[in-house]
């Protein structure tokens, strides 16, 4: 790279080898010039060896999914980010991250089939925003709305890259709240307020940006968080509304004027006993109208049912011990109930699961760290509740309903 002047006209010394990340010249450069903190990169890389089955299929053994022996990736993903400060207590920041497949150097998850948080350079989290001291921050892009974090300050089961799907809301049976990580997105965070809690509330464009021979590009996609910490406790709730477009013909069972929805509610608290533990509780409920915001009725419990609607809790517990805390330890209880609202009530019988995570880790420095973990999730006959984070399932088109996936896996973990 050769030298350039700066703001003042002095040349400024920068040295890129071939080898060297081109941000990383970007953002020396402009540290160099005067321009702020500049870009830096980080990351994580993630990959482990598990094993996955899921057996006890209700139409019998023969949709049963046998055990499957997988090198798989764990979330690894690759980012860049700055700031740049502005005057006055007002600055400019921006993060492009992207996810990647260590295992297979692509996009496609376990089951075969894309994950749509890998494969290119802004899949994952991206935006660009101003913050202000004294009255919040703005961001537009790929954002997350409603996903937030389960445990407040986390600590948790993120290295493990599976969860129970309650804590974003991907729960099964086309009941799933369907808000995660969304293109389009519109967030402002206040300050904290109060001495209590910060507001973030988003909103998409994504329904309204839809044009379709079918529908009427009317939809609204917002979300709303509050969460905050004191002392040794944390609290958060988190609300989600994903409107689809209205039908302008008649679509299957659904009429024309149609329009789906998608709801969600969560509720999590968080209390540390202790520098080193805490244990968790999330509440979840989530409510289907006319099928979902997808107006994907096949997948529901029942088709001809108007407003659906489940909840769940989940019930954590991490601790970190010995000299240097180099040893962490979780644990994690899921339950779902039964879906409700059914036209044929027969149709919500046993749609509930239970599940159990319980993962170790050994830190090899504050960057690196080995794991162990176990993992099973208990369906009823009528329910397909499945690991949906990174597209971790084996399950080529949907887990079969019955079926009880387990998970034994070992990993390597390293941020940076």
């Amino acid at each position: 790279m050769k030298p350039d002047r700066g703001r003042n006209g002095n040349r400024l010394h920068v040295t890129c080898t071939v080898a060297a990340l081109a941000a990383a010249c970007i953002g020396q450069a402009h540290a160099q010039a005067g321009g702020g903190s500049g870009v830096q990169i980080y990351g994580k890389a993630s990959v482990g060896l598990d094993m996955y089955k899921a057996t006890g299929a209700t139409a019998g053994p023969a949709s049963d999914i046998p055990r499957v022996r997988r090198l798989y990736d764990a979330g690894s993903r690759l980012g860049f980010r700055g700031t740049e400060a502005l005057g006055n207590g007002l600055s400019a920041h921006f993060v492009i991250e992207g996810g990647f497949n260590m295992d297979n150097g692509g996009n496609i998850g376990p089951n075969g089939r894309p994950n749509t948080s890998t494969g290119t350079l802004g899949s994952r989290t991206t935006y660009v925003g101003l913050k202000s001291d004294t009255l919040g921050t703005l961001r537009f892009g790929r954002q997350d709305l409603f996903w937030t974090s389960p445990y407040i300050n986390q600590t948790g089961s993120d290295w493990v890259s599976s969860g129970f799907g309650v804590q974003s809301g991907g729960i099964g049976r086309g009941m799933a709240v369907g808000v995660v990580r969304v293109n389009d997105t519109v967030k402002y965070i206040s300050p904290r307020l109060f001495g209590l809690f910060e507001v973030i509330v988003g909103a998409s464009t994504t329904q309204r940006e839809t044009i379709s021979a079918t529908t009427r590009n009317n939809g609204s996609l917002w979300a709303l968080t509050l969460q905050g910490t004191k002392g040794p406790f944390g609290y958060g709730y988190d609300y989600a509304r994903n409107r689809g477009n209205e039908l302008t013909a008649p679509s299957g069972s659904l009429p024309a004027g149609t329009q789906g929805q998608s709801e969600g509610h969560k509720l999590r608290l968080r209390y540390s006993y202790s520098d080193s533990g805490q244990v968790s509780l999330i509440l979840l409920q989530s409510q289907v109208t006319n099928g979902g915001a997808s107006l994907n009725v096949g997948a529901t419990a029942d088709p001809s049912a108007h407003k659906l609607r489940q909840r769940g809790l989940v019930l954590g517990m991490s601790q970190y011990f010995g000299e240097g805390k180099r040893y962490h330890f979780i644990a994690e209880y899921m339950h779902l109930a039964n879906i409700s609202g059914c036209n044929v009530a027969s149709r919500c019988d046993d749609t509930g699961a239970h599940g159990y995570l319980l993962a170790f880790r050994y830190l090899l420095s504050k960057r690196t760290n080995l794991y162990v973990n176990y993992q099973k999730i208990l369906n009823d006959r009528n329910y397909n509740l499945d690991w949906n984070g990174n597209n971790m399932s084996s399950a080529p088109s949907g887990l079969p309903v019955g079926a009880d996936p387990q998970l034994v896996g070992i990993g390597i973990m390293h941020r940076f």
